[in-house]
């Protein structure tokens, strides 16, 4: 008949509705048993029997589970002449879910903030050696950015900058060397002239080279010194890109102690 037809579109349009909502309840930390109980719940009260036909989830679980949606509060229970009958809470007390997210939320934020300077001790703390590996002119590059964190940086430098990352890359990092008024100091076998490396002319204020023949030393890979670390690239133009940083600070005072007697020779040499 129209009538029951009427009926079964009503019906379908309540499924599909419900359908929408669920996940919705379940982002606000119900279950998926909790949401479909709840929006079973939600036109009138009815006893776990039909929530189990209705949704079904068998008849013992919806006990269970009822139970523990009673004490937050998302549905209450009923006594009537037909038995045990259980009715949703009002949807405005879904918040009480929100203030629960919030208050484990507030928690976690105190929490972190009491062991963050515990665990940032921890890691100062660990071993005075340790090695991180690159790959990839990515890999590179995020090397070169590590080492933008010191005021001065040793190279031996085994070529330009702008042969291994190209010159657009080579001249942002000149410019943070600029900005953060950083000096670099490098050792070379090749007499390059800086100004026809970079448009930037101030950056021979930051970069500041020094020759010497490969006979007196052979620089294959670029080196460098920062820190209590030392960074040591494959050869720019090598297909193989790799790169390693070494964090030692007895090893860093070794090679910062020969690049500083390289210097003096090569001023010698210039001289």
């Amino acid at each position: 008949s129209i009538q029951s037809a009427l009926q079964a579109v009503k019906l379908y349009s309540s499924m599909r509705d419900s359908l929408a909502i669920q996940p919705q309840l379940q982002k606000l930390g119900l279950s998926d048993n909790e949401a479909s109980i709840f929006m079973t719940l939600l036109d009138k009260p009815k006893n776990p029997i039909e929530v189990s036909r209705l949704t079904g989830i068998a008849r013992s679980n919806v006990y269970r589970i009822a139970d523990a949606m009673r004490e937050r509060g998302l549905i209450h229970e009923q006594t009537t002449s037909d038995g045990r009958v259980l009715a949703a809470a009002e949807p405005a007390a879904l918040e009480l879910l929100v203030i629960e997210h919030e208050q484990a939320a507030a928690q976690q934020r105190s929490q972190f903030e009491q062991i963050l300077p515990i665990l940032t001790e921890m890691t100062n703390q660990k071993t005075d050696f340790s090695i991180q590996t690159y790959r990839g002119i990515g890999g590179l590059k995020q090397m070169l950015w590590n080492e933008l964190k010191y005021k001065e940086i040793l190279i031996f430098s085994a070529g330009s900058l702008n042969s291994g990352t190209g010159k657009q890359w080579a001249e942002k990092y000149r410019s943070e060397i600029i900005e953060r008024n950083i000096v670099q100091r490098a050792i070379e076998n090749i007499e390059d002239n800086i100004q026809t490396l970079t448009e930037q002319s101030s950056y021979k204020n930051h970069f500041i080279p020094r020759y010497l023949p490969r006979e007196v030393l052979n620089i294959k890979s670029e080196i460098a010194i920062h820190g209590d670390s030392i960074s040591i690239y494959n050869s720019w133009t090598h297909q193989l890109q790799l790169g390693a940083e070494i964090n030692n600070p007895f090893l860093a005072e070794l090679m910062r102690q020969m690049f500083e007697h390289y210097w003096l020779l090569a001023e010698e040499k210039a001289n």
